[in-house]
């Protein structure tokens, strides 16, 4: 066996596929390939520099495409399935190469962390729009909005600080960019609370039965409400009951619902609401309030459900899911415009608090207080 220092990254995902790509990197990777790979008419490390050529890997013969980058830098295309790439992988190992996964690849060959982390995020984008917004810090919107807090500490430290607090403001969208918002369903039993979760999926992910306690787990579901991610959970009936898995599967609803970015309460319109709802509302005060059932005669509600001010919706007839979504949306917050700087982790969320420390050290040597402006 040539030994060597190479190292051997698969760049497309995991699983089946047409084609999958291997990154072949490093002092001896044109000796691995030049030992491992038969290609028409010159050996690896001759080929001209970005021109696929066609070859055989192995004594099994597995066909590839090999591009030569650079005098140690060749990437393999191979058939997509998981025999052929680990066979293609297990072959370089074998000639010295070291395994590296792909986020490490990229680190590796972008030089700017926060560029190379916003490609990492690309590629776990859940929607169009996140991706949008990652690109746009991939080009530069965050570096730059650094680069110019930068200059602010000296010359304005107490304008800086407010720069810092402004891009900061939009961290809750940025850890968003790649991880869906929660939103949970919660209400008592009967409700109507996996009808709308079904209404609002397009198709049935939750049982609805008229027997109570049908739900005991959670149900989520994944879509997206206005370009977003958002996962919906259904969560069990709040109730009393002496049942210990009802027992287990109430007090997960609650503990769901008061985590969740966005917690709907659904109400039965055709039923007066009950105390267990009122202490809900009490516990989470920006809970998006829901009256479901709005095709059927209406019965009285306390006070505090006008002042909710809630959102009449049927899930069986599809009425008002429109309104609801939007008000979902809302609570999410003002999304960041287009080309903004946005802190999508926690590296720059931690660079923005460092900046506006010394923000504020700038503007205290100046006289202008310890707490800036």
């Amino acid at each position: 066996m040539q030994s060597g220092s190479f190292i051997v990254s698969r760049l497309t995902p995991a699983g089946r596929g047409a084609v999958a790509s291997l990154a072949v990197e490093g002092p001896g990777a044109a000796a691995a390939l030049a030992a491992e790979v038969r290609l028409a008419g010159r050996p690896a490390d001759q080929l001209p520099l970005w021109r696929p050529t066609l070859g055989r890997l192995g004594p099994d013969g597995e066909e590839i495409v090999v591009v030569r980058r650079s005098d140690d830098q060749f990437k393999i295309d191979c058939h997509g399935g998981p025999v052929p790439v680990e066979y293609c992988i297990e072959r370089l190992i074998g000639r010295g190469g070291q395994t590296i996964p792909w986020d490490q690849w990229v680190a590796r060959h972008v030089a700017a962390p926060v560029q190379a982390e916003a490609l990492i995020g690309l590629s776990r984008a859940r929607t169009e729009r996140c991706a949008a917004v990652l690109l746009d810090q991939y080009a530069g919107a965050f570096a730059r909005a650094i680069g110019e807090i930068e200059e602010l500490i000296d010359a304005d430290p107490a304008a800086a600080v407010r720069r810092c607090d402004e891009i900061s403001g939009r961290a809750r969208f940025g850890r968003r960019l790649t991880q869906p918002w929660r939103v949970a369903l919660i209400g008592r039993p009967n409700v109507g609370k996996s009808s709308l979760l079904n209404a609002m999926a397009g198709f049935s992910r939750a049982i609805v039965h008229a027997a109570p306690g049908t739900t005991r787990d959670l149900v989520a579901f994944e879509t997206s409400l206005d370009g977003w991610p958002v996962e919906l959970c259904d969560t069990a009936g709040i109730h009393s009951s002496v049942d210990a898995i009802e027992q287990a599967g109430v007090a997960l609803a609650e503990a769901a619902a008061l985590s969740a970015d966005v917690m709907v309460l659904v109400l039965d319109g055709s039923r007066t609401a009950a105390v267990e709802e009122a202490r809900l509302i009490d516990r989470r005060p920006d809970a998006v309030c829901v009256l479901n059932k709005c095709d059927l005669p209406p019965a009285s509600q306390p006070r505090w459900v006008a002042q909710s001010n809630p959102i009449l919706v049927s899930a069986r007839e599809a009425i008002g899911l429109d309104r609801l979504a939007a008000e979902i949306v809302r609570r999410f917050g003002p999304p960041p415009p287009a080309g903004a700087a946005v802190p999508f982790s926690e590296a720059c969320v931690d660079l923005l608090g460092r900046l506006r420390q010394r923000a504020i050290d700038a503007a205290a040597k100046r006289g202008l207080g310890r707490d800036g402006p």
